[in-house]
């Protein structure tokens, strides 16, 4: 079964990388994300709405040029780039921008398969 890339992102995760099981709660949360956020699943919902059949976990992604690392990764690092900003609106309540700390990058991949 051939994964389906739609996300042409000029990243690149960790050569090391996990497989991990979602649980329920993780799954539905993740794919109700990608079918309401990302515009490049409209022509593939009905593949989308079964969910991903391999996800991977990493520690760390490469995009543009820098270098964003889970928290726990950079714990014991000299430098430390966990930290993440998300600009509000455009769906967010009431354009309130969101600071955190990345946890997790996930990678999941979806079959190409009709379902």
């Amino acid at each position: 079964m051939k994964p389906l890339s739609i996300f042409n992102q000029p990243g690149k995760g960790s050569k090391k990388r996990t497989r991990r099981n979602l649980s329920a709660i993780e799954l539905q949360s993740a794919s109700t994300h990608v079918l309401l956020n990302c515009p490049q699943v409209k022509p593939f919902v009905e593949k989308f709405s079964w969910g991903p059949i391999k996800t991977y976990s990493m520690n760390k992604y490469v995009v543009n040029g820098f270098k964003f690392t889970t928290e726990e990764y950079s714990k014991y690092k000299k430098t430390n780039n966990s930290g993440v900003w998300v600009k509000g609106g455009d769906g967010n309540l009431d354009g309130v921008d969101y600071y955190g700390v990345l946890k997790e990058v996930l990678e999941m991949e979806y079959s190409e398969q009709s379902c």
